[in-house]
Formats: structure tokens, C-alpha cells, sequence
């Protein structure tokens, strides 16, 4: 599983392949994390994904900074003639010192 130090940006960056392996696009994108915050809650952000018609990808970045130390869970949604999804999760670390920033 792949580790963030919290305080750190998460960037998503990501194309959308057809079953015939061709890259394709959604009319859009999104990037939906839910996590445990540090008020001890669970949240959920919703990142809106942007697209480069430069590098056909589609990017976003999420901001760790009101999580707890844990797990975070993502699904990534296109949206439009093509529906696609794609789950994923890392884990967010903090030691004492990092867990005193706000």
C-alpha cells in the first residue's frame, strides 16, 4: 500500500481506456476520498478531475491535511457516454509532531 505523510498533496493523474484498450474520455471526471479526519469523523472529499488534451489524461489533487493517520479510500468516477470507476486506497502517516500542525 502506498504511504502519504500527511500535510502532503495527493495528485491523481489518470487516463480512460476502452475494452478495445483505445483511450477514451468521459465528459468528466472525479476523485471521491473518504478518510478519517482529525476531529476523529469520517469525511469524504470529492476532487473534480481536469483534462489535458495535451497528454490525454485527467488530473487532480487532493490536500491530506485534515486527515488522521489511517487508511484512505478513493474511487475514481468518468462520467458522460462512458461510466467508468476504479477503486484504490493508501494509508496517510503523521507522528507526534506532524499531528500538531493544522
Amino acid at each position: 500500500m502506498d504511504v502519504v505523510i500527511r500535510k502532503n498533496e495527493v495528485v491523481f493523474t489518470g487516463a480512460f481506456v476502452a475494452q478495445n484498450g483505445s483511450t477514451t474520455q468521459p465528459t468528466s471526471a472525479e476523485v471521491v476520498c473518504t478518510y478519517l479526519n482529525r476531529s476523529g469523523g469520517t469525511s469524504t472529499d470529492v476532487v473534480a478531475l481536469t483534462y489535458s488534451s495535451v497528454t490525454n489524461t485527467w488530473s487532480g489533487t487532493w490536500d491530506s491535511s485534515n486527515a488522521a493517520p489511517g487508511v484512505v479510500d478513493y474511487t475514481i468516477y468518468g462520467y458522460g457516454s462512458l461510466i467508468a470507476a476504479l477503486d484504490g486506497r493508501f494509508q496517510i502517516k503523521a507522528n507526534a509532531s506532524n499531528l500538531t500542525i493544522a
